[in-house]
């Protein structure tokens, strides 16, 4: 399950740099082994920044030619989420999916 989540994240963080930022931009997913097991997704992009961010989050006003998700999704997909954007200059998308704690505990044992 939480593979399709980080799945449908990523996909519609890069779709989001394609169609909004005309590709100027990257996605860095790493594995997170701190606080907990994890993923961290960091989408930059030098595009025209978000206007207004909490119509994005709630799908206002935004392209209807993507996966149908937009940026509120990605944030209920994941477990923690942050947004900077300066208009003109671009945006960074912090997001963190953590592992559940018996997958993590799991881990720990084999380690």
């Amino acid at each position: 399950m939480d593979q399709s989540k980080i799945a449908i994240a990523t996909l519609e963080l890069a779709r989001n740099i394609i169609v909004h930022a005309m590709g100027r931009g990257k996605i860095t997913i790493t594995g997170l082994t701190e606080p907990r097991l994890g993923i961290l997704l960091v989408a930059e992009d030098k595009g025209p920044g978000i206007p207004d961010v909490e119509n994005a989050l709630e799908g206002i006003g935004g392209s209807k030619k993507g996966l149908g998700f937009g940026l509120g999704a990605v944030k209920r997909l994941m477990d923690q989420f942050t947004i900077e954007t300066k208009l003109g200059q671009g945006t960074i998308i912090v997001a963190k999916k953590w592992m559940c704690n018996r997958l993590t505990e799991e881990r720990k044992i084999m380690l």
